[in-house]
């Protein structure tokens, strides 16, 4: 029969011990006597345990872990874990301001902490906490993290760029990269964002975001990198998840060239709005895409948007196919193209644009061929 003891140790042993115990464990300690007279010096002076059991001349006892010893000793010491490890967490304080000033930073979010003496700890991390903007004309290194919450913004003419090995674009993180500094994840180093890059090179000075050897770029469920009058201006390669955007766009009435090869890579969702008076031709390198992912055409000014312009037969394959204005083509307008071929594993939609099976203005025996696997809708 199932019963409940209550049993009080009354034997001269360190209460310490017994809170020990308790972190060693998070369910209720017990002590199953073997007699109600005999207690082992396992157990701490004035504790009580409550334990189910069904024998009663079962005895059984647990010893602390040593996680539970160290967490004890620090609340002993009145230190957080992070500070005995060497890691210190920061926040920015002003609600904008230049991050490499050491001032602009406390261990209190709220402020009355203390400041770094610098950046350099090996652990420690950089908190640009949301509605806050961190922007100055003066270079800035971090030794391990910056997570962004709010905006960072490298505003310097001079190439001062914000480095740390470890890069953390939260939600409602933002970074805006422009004029000549940009963003550069240190050696071995990571940048993984689930909020929004803006690459934007309104002027003859472009921002830029720089992987250093080994280190790797990710853009997460939710991210959106989104490369903005940008002429000349690279998207670097990168990691898209599943849920990430990548969006392209130039609404400003002087069409130019974008470097197309930088979108062979694999995207989730890709949106295309940019205004050029030529084409933009893939050939043998087309962006790839995640199982799921979209491309969209919203705008391709007094240009083209298109698989394919040679001699060379060519074939793509996407997930699904959304025209909403610009002119979108599977085959140029060369007389001697071969039969193109663009396969659509998902669907097909078009609101608004013009979409050319082939653009050539004389017969060709060479079709190009247009595969549907899901909806089409016109």
């Amino acid at each position: 029969m199932l019963m409940k003891t209550t049993v009080t140790i009354k034997t001269a042993i360190p209460v310490m011990h017994c809170i020990l115990q308790s972190f060693s464990n998070r369910e209720t300690w017990v002590a199953q006597r073997q007699h109600p007279t005999r207690l082992t010096p396992e157990h701490p002076i004035g504790t009580t345990y409550f334990t189910p059991y069904t024998n009663p001349l079962d005895y059984k006892t647990k010893r602390p872990s040593l996680r539970g010893i160290f967490l004890l000793l620090l609340a002993f010491l009145g230190l957080g874990v992070g500070e005995v490890l060497g890691q210190t967490t920061y926040y920015f304080q002003p609600s904008s301001g230049n991050p490499a000033t050491v001032s602009n930073w406390n261990t209190l979010e709220a402020g009355g902490g203390t400041s770094p003496a610098n950046f350099t700890g090996a652990s420690d991390i950089f908190i640009i906490p949301s509605e806050k903007t961190a922007f100055g004309t003066s270079a800035w290194t971090v030794t391990n993290q910056v997570t962004v919450m709010g905006t960072i913004a490298p505003t310097s003419i001079s190439s001062n760029n914000y480095t740390a090995k470890s890069w953390v674009i939260e939600s409602t993180g933002i970074v805006l990269l422009q004029q000549t500094a940009g963003i550069v994840i240190a050696t071995n180093g990571t940048f993984t964002c689930s909020g929004l890059v803006r690459f934007n090179r309104s002027t003859s000075l472009p921002g830029s975001l720089t992987l250093s050897t080994g280190a790797t770029a990710t853009m997460l469920n939710g991210g959106t990198w989104h490369h903005q009058e940008t002429p000349g201006g690279n998207i670097p390669t990168m990691t898209w998840e599943i849920g990430s955007t990548c969006r392209v766009t130039r609404t400003t009435s002087t069409p130019t060239a974008f470097p197309i090869s930088s979108l062979n890579q694999e995207f989730y969702n890709l949106e295309w709005d940019y205004n050029n008076s030529s084409a933009n031709i893939f050939e043998a390198n087309p962006p790839r895409f995640k199982p799921g992912g979209t491309l969209t055409i919203k705008g391709t000014g007094t240009g083209f948007f298109g698989l394919a312009n040679t001699t060379t037969a060519r074939s793509w394959t996407i997930e699904n196919l959304v025209i909403e204005g610009g002119t979108f083509f599977i085959q140029g307008s060369n007389s001697s193209d071969l039969a193109h071929t663009l396969t659509i594993n998902g669907n097909f939609k078009q609101n608004a644009g013009i979409f050319h099976l082939s653009r050539l203005s004389t017969a060709n025996s060479n079709f190009p061929i247009l595969n549907v696997k899901g909806n089409f809708e016109l």
